[in-house]
């Protein structure tokens, strides 16, 4: 087989009907995806005039990124790129949700530097658990560590200890959470993440990754020694596969979202015990699992 260079065009078979040579060539009338892109159709593009484009736009507000180096007990395990504020609490959120500790009590010492951050952790775990082994492995929620393990029935468990939020609450909450994210500079540019009790915002984190602004707030409830499992987290990002395995291993009860999940996020979801809820700011927000956490009016069809 020939590879062809990344600025090599791949050649195009172009049917003549008036050409007798051109009918064993294999194109279909209907159209179809090409090369993960869709036919050209035969109308031509509309031309539509716009304004003009500003070439010299301002870069004073631009979010910042740089890299950061993660040590654990002198060995350099990662590097990061992630936004320059909060970088302790990324570190520390990091590292719990690789697995590397399960109690913030292991965690002796955190010594930021200019472009590292070095963790002294007592018995740190092997690190690196990878979700994408539960992924393929069907997600066995047993296997995450929790702080406080999250009940994983569908329906509500009797005598049940886990938060209960009014559904009418809930959307204040939302409306507040996510007007904290929309007044951030440059938010259009930035990820979100939030964590609330229900009647408080508790903590509030900004990244240049979503991984990491998860990361971040996660970060904070340990270093606080807060009860994750009486947590709601706001995201401003989707949910995917990864994010869902970070609030089951931190053991959040609650994740909600302005976008959509991924179906494998669900999934965990489901076997995690998390009330899951996408499409946040929309007239009817989406529950996923566990609906029995929101409360307040005759069940919804």
């Amino acid at each position: 087989m020939v590879r062809r260079g990344l600025g090599e065009a791949l050649p195009v078979a172009v049917r003549d009907d008036a050409d007798p040579d051109s009918a064993g060539v294999a194109v279909e009338d209907s159209p179809q995806r090409l090369h993960g892109s869709f036919r050209p159709a035969a109308e031509p593009i509309p031309f539509e005039p716009r304004q003009t484009f500003n070439l010299r736009p301002a870069i004073d507000e631009l979010p910042e990124e740089q890299s950061l180096a993660i040590e654990i007990n002198g060995r350099h395990v990662a590097t990061l790129v992630c936004s320059p504020v909060g970088a302790t609490e990324l570190a520390l959120g990091w590292a719990f949700g690789q697995g590397y500790f399960d109690d913030p009590a292991q965690v002796h010492r955190m010594t930021p530097y200019r472009d590292r951050l070095a963790l002294m952790i007592d018995r740190p775990g092997r690190g690196g658990e990878s979700w994408h082994g539960l992924v393929a492995s069907g997600f066995d929620a047993s296997s995450v560590m929790t702080s406080r393990r999250i009940s994983c029935s569908t329906d509500e468990p009797a005598g049940s200890q886990g938060p209960h939020f009014d559904r009418a609450l809930f959307l204040v909450l939302i409306e507040r959470i996510f007007a904290r994210f929309r007044a951030d500079v440059c938010a259009e540019a930035i990820h979100h993440a939030a964590v609330t009790d229900g009647d408080h915002l508790c903590a509030v984190s900004r990244d240049v990754c979503r991984h990491n602004a998860v990361d971040k707030v996660v970060g904070w409830t340990l270093s606080q020694r807060l009860d994750r499992s009486r947590l709601m987290l706001c995201l401003s990002g989707r949910v995917s596969a990864d994010l869902a395995y970070k609030a089951a291993r931190a053991g959040f009860a609650i994740v909600a979202s302005q976008s959509l999940p991924t179906s494998e996020a669900v999934e965990m979801a489901h076997a995690a015990g998390i009330t899951l809820v996408g499409r946040v700011l929309e007239l009817q927000p989406e529950v996923y699992a566990h609906p029995w956490r929101l409360t307040g009016h005759e069940d919804e069809s």
